[in-house]
């Protein structure tokens, strides 16, 4: 259990009871994914809020919420390229 990182000893039997092994992937890149995606959701709302409250955007909001994106693609793509080499 503690190897795969699981403390709930009857998730643990479960698991293993239906599917026979436990896999457990450390990918790295996964916390940055989320905190970009977090970052470009909430820029996202916040313009919309502006907009649908009469008010204008401002380019620099829609560069960052690119930027955020770009760099979630970026990150996504290593993780898909390191899940390519497991098979």
């Amino acid at each position: 259990m503690a190897e795969v990182g699981v403390s709930n000893m009857s998730a643990f039997i479960r698991k293993m009871r239906l599917n026979g092994l436990i896999v457990r992937l450390d990918i790295p890149q996964i916390p940055d994914c989320s905190r970009y995606l977090k970052s470009a959701s909430n820029n996202l709302n916040q313009i919309a809020r502006r907009l649908n409250s009469g008010g204008g955007y401002y380019p620099q909001d829609l560069l960052d919420v690119r930027e955020s994106l770009d760099n979630c693609t970026e990150l996504f793509g290593q993780v898909l390229a390191s899940l390519a080499k497991i098979a």
